[in-house]
């Protein structure tokens, strides 16, 4: 499966159904999602160690376009999401964040929505 098609299963599948999750449609049309893959530098050796290992990762960013509220988070290497208990365990930490953001979250302040994870079959 090529990249592009990992990650849009990634969103259509995971990131998408936790979004559905705890936000309502009309809030879902008042936040801007975006996502992105970058690339960063694995950690070096120092002085004759190994060359640095570029991992590529996907990104989300979610901002309220009312209160201007933003969150990004890191949800995985792109080399993962073929791997469905790895992406679980991505999918749960996202999960946890979200629902932590929310709380913070100048429009949703002190409330409480918990995230429901998707069943995940594999991409």
């Amino acid at each position: 499966m090529e990249e592009e098609d990992l990650i849009d299963w990634l969103m259509s599948s995971v990131i998408d159904q936790i979004l559905s999750s705890v936000f309502s449609s009309a809030e879902r049309q008042g936040l801007k999602v975006s996502t992105m893959l970058g690339t960063e530098l694995g950690p070096t050796s120092q002085y004759g160690g190994p060359s640095p290992e570029l991992d590529d990762y996907v990104w989300l960013s979610l901002k309220v376009r009312s209160t201007g509220d933003t969150g990004t988070w890191r949800i995985c290497q792109v080399i993962e999401i073929a791997d469905v208990d790895e992406i679980s365990n991505r999918a749960f930490e996202f999960g946890w964040r979200l629902e932590q953001w929310i709380s913070e979250s100048s429009k949703w302040w002190g409330q409480e929505r918990l995230v429901h994870l998707p069943e995940l079959n594999g991409p």
